[in-house]
């Protein structure tokens, strides 16, 4: 082997490392702001929630969401979306819910 032939490769080498070294080094290091900047955001948006949760501790303002939220909650039920009746038998609610999909 001769002198000539070793240092390319000893060179190569040594790229090789440099380059995995700045790579074991610096992608930690970019996660490690990216999560500081993340974090940085989600204790914003936590803490506008908790002002607003503050708000929604007057007893005036709680009573108008939950008369709203009465509202929110309720749904008129009518012929159009009921899943079974019991004026007929399941059996023959089906064979009558196949028959209008096929006249369709």
């Amino acid at each position: 082997m001769e002198n000539g032939s070793v240092l390319p490769l000893a060179h190569n080498i040594c790229l090789l490392l440099l380059g995995y070294g700045t790579a074991f080094v610096g992608i930690p290091l970019g996660r490690y702001f990216w999560l500081k900047r993340h974090n940085k955001k989600i204790c914003d948006r936590k803490a506008q929630r908790q002002e607003r949760s503050l708000l929604l501790a007057d007893a005036e303002v709680q009573g108008k969401v939950d008369y709203a939220r009465q509202f929110a909650a309720q749904s008129i039920i009518g012929e159009g979306n009921l899943v079974y009746r019991t004026q007929t038998d399941l059996l023959e609610q089906e064979s009558n819910a196949i028959a209008k999909l096929i006249a369709v």
